[in-house]
């Protein structure tokens, strides 16, 4: 309890006098900090205030600083003298730490079974610490062992030994010192660490670590097995050349080469290929191997819906007799072919498996939950096990990491289209780029099978027929942008009447007609008069406007008037 410790009231105002004497404690104690004292206190019952020192603390002297007249003075006080002398106000008190440095360590690294600091003992040698370590390992590189002194002026200096002779006895032990430290290489630190790659039709392409005697066949299940798309393929490995350093040779890799089996299979000779390390092999797809392509196909036609192309160069045609021709309410005229754009590729075929194998599992799966799981036989409880990673590897999937054909120039198209975009300031969202419509004629199409209206269809494309249109779109700087319908004995003018005519900010030159079928058509100007383009059913007339143009301000008219007047002045003393 405080003495005359009172209980406070309303209204109390409570009074603190200002410090007399406040003294600074810093360094190795356990609370720093600024401590007020009183008359006649000693550094003793300061340091007591600061909890005392810290384990790291150099307590056989302590640093002191003080005012004295007008300027400061340094005291070094022993731990006997900090009972006998009295702070005072405005004093520092500086607590050291011990150095960083051993008085008897030494070291060892590098292919010992422990590596790490031991106590330096009278008459340790090298022999001896590395017993202490627990012996080498079997990676040590025996020919050659260092030991890097610290000398007294704390340069370093080498001593080099034979291991293998050392540990045999047959050379002299090297007696340690304070410092030193012992390095054992291992084998591995001396070369390279060795590896062979894999790629191509493989699960797991990538790179794995060389295995003494790894065969090809070993390599190959390390990465997961052959996929389909490599029956009847080959095998190739490229090996280094290990040619000799005083000749000079144009080679780079020796080529060795397998075939594959259509049963996923290499002959037994080649399976027990073995690899050396820093072999690359490479799996070959197989040349008659081709996923399905499926397109789409919409609209009026007799069997919309999903067709996998039977050939490489199908083209439209083919593809709307496959779907039974056109309805008796199609309208060829609009039909529109829809595309990909690099910016929306294809699925690349391990995308596609990875994804058919998901589907798969989530059957499986909803299969089993319906039904008596007990009921299940062991092959199918085995394929829901195959089946568990591969939702994991679909959201790890990277279509920018896929090696597959055409992928990378696909890619490359991309970054310039990009780049394209940057630099010609088009304001065009990645969104709006993953589609793009074509233009096509499908009534010639129909007419002339094979010729070059005629496209050849690609994997995602969706042909669209739609149902006979009978309206026109005006949209833009227009007094009153409608829809309208159809007559084939109204000309281009017409329609823009129909709409209330341009506005005052319509750009009439620059106005255009995007038609159904994707194509567009723009004015032409002949002499003084406009020509605008034909309208059809299902088009879409589009009139732009005019480009902000910012008025002069005050100081442009200004220097504008000064130019003039400049040139009116030269053009007169030119003239005299």
């Amino acid at each position: 309890m405080l003495k005359n410790n009172l209980t406070l009231q309303d209204g109390d105002i409570v009074r603190i006098k200002p410090y007399i004497n406040r003294v600074e404690v810093i360094g190795e104690v356990k609370r720093e900090g600024i401590y007020e004292t009183i008359d006649g206190e000693t550094f003793d019952k300061l340091l007591e205030y600061t909890g005392g020192f810290t384990e790291n603390a150099y307590t056989k002297m302590i640093k002191a600083r003080r005012n004295k007249d007008g300027e400061k003075i340094f005291a070094d006080l022993t731990i006997g003298e900090l009972s006998k002398i009295v702070t005072k106000n405005g004093d520092q008190v500086i607590v050291q730490g011990i150095l960083e440095r051993y008085a008897n360590r030494v070291q060892i690294k590098g292919a010992v079974f422990r590596e790490g600091e031991y106590e330096l003992t009278e008459g340790l040698t090298v022999k001896k610490l590395i017993d202490l370590a627990e012996g080498l390992r079997g990676d040590a590189f025996m020919e050659r062992g260092l030991v890097y002194r610290t000398n007294e002026d704390y340069s370093y200096a080498v001593l080099p030994f034979n291991l293998r002779e050392l540990i045999k006895g047959n050379e002299n032990d090297i007696a340690l010192q304070r410092e030193d430290l012992v390095l054992i290489s291992s084998i591995y630190d001396l070369n390279d660490e060795q590896y062979v790659i894999i790629n191509g039709e493989v699960a797991n392409s990538g790179t794995f670590p060389y295995i003494q005697n790894m065969t090809v066949e070993d390599l190959i299940i390390r990465a997961g097995g052959l996929r389909e798309s490599a029956s009847g393929s080959m095998v190739e490995v490229a090996r280094r050349v290990q040619a000799d350093n005083s000749m000079e040779t144009n080679q780079t890799a020796e080529i060795f080469t397998f075939s594959i089996s259509k049963k996923l299979e290499l002959n037994a000779e080649d399976s027990r290929f073995n690899l050396a390390p820093f072999d690359q092999v490479f799996i070959r797809k197989s040349p008659g191997y081709e996923p399905q392509v499926t397109v789409k196909v919409e609209g009026e036609v007799i069997y919309p819906g999903l067709y996998a192309l039977k050939t490489k160069n199908e083209r439209i045609s083919d593809l709307i007799k496959r779907s039974g021709g056109l309805t008796s309410d199609g309208y060829p005229q609009g039909a529109t072919l829809i595309r990909r754009t690099e910016f929306n590729p294809p699925k690349t075929s391990e995308q596609l498996r990875l994804e058919n194998l998901a589907q798969l599992l989530e059957s499986v799966e909803k299969r089993s939950q319906e039904e008596d799981f007990t009921l299940e036989s062991e092959a199918e409880l085995l394929q829901q096990k195959r089946l568990q990673n591969v939702q994991v590897e679909l959201d790890e999937y990277n279509e920018n990491e896929d090696t597959g054909v055409g992928r990378e120039g696909i890619r490359m198209k991309r970054e310039r289209l990009k780049e394209l975009v940057e630099k010609d300031s088009i304001n065009l969202a990645a969104s709006a780029l993953q589609y793009e419509t074509i233009g096509i004629n499908l009534e010639e199409i129909l007419k002339n099978p094979g010729s070059k209206y005629d496209l050849i269809l690609q994997d995602g494309d969706i042909l669209s027929v739609p149902r006979q249109l009978q309206t026109v779109r005006l949209r833009g700087e227009l007094l009153y942008p409608i829809t309208v319908r159809y007559d084939d004995v109204l000309s281009f003018k017409n329609y823009i009447s129909k709409a209330g005519g341009f506005s005052e900010d319509a750009r009439r030159k620059k106005t255009y007609i995007l038609y159904a079928n994707g194509s567009v058509d723009r004015t032409r100007k002949f002499l003084f008069w406009n020509n605008y383009p034909k309208v059809e059913a299902g088009a879409e007339i589009i009139v732009p406007s005019k480009p902000d143009r910012q008025p002069m301000s005050v100081q442009a008219w200004i220097a504008l008037s000064t130019s003039i007047a400049t040139l009116a002045l030269v053009v007169q003393q030119l003239t005299r």
